[in-house]
């Protein structure tokens, strides 16, 4: 998503929303609900990737 809004140099805030809503637009719906589904095995890697411990 950032590459996506960079590359598009949004020059107005209006501008830096709509380019994100592009870019979640862009996202395949099934590929949101595999996170949402998993979420927590999501948030477990991303603690365990960082050092973080996770209680």
């Amino acid at each position: 998503m950032n590459r996506f809004v960079q590359q598009r140099r949004p020059h107005s805030q209006a501008h830096l929303e709509q380019l994100v809503i592009d870019a979640w637009n862009q996202i395949p719906r099934r590929v949101i609900r595999g996170y949402i589904d998993h979420i927590d095995n999501v948030y477990h890697q991303i603690i365990a990737n960082q050092g973080w411990a996770s209680s």
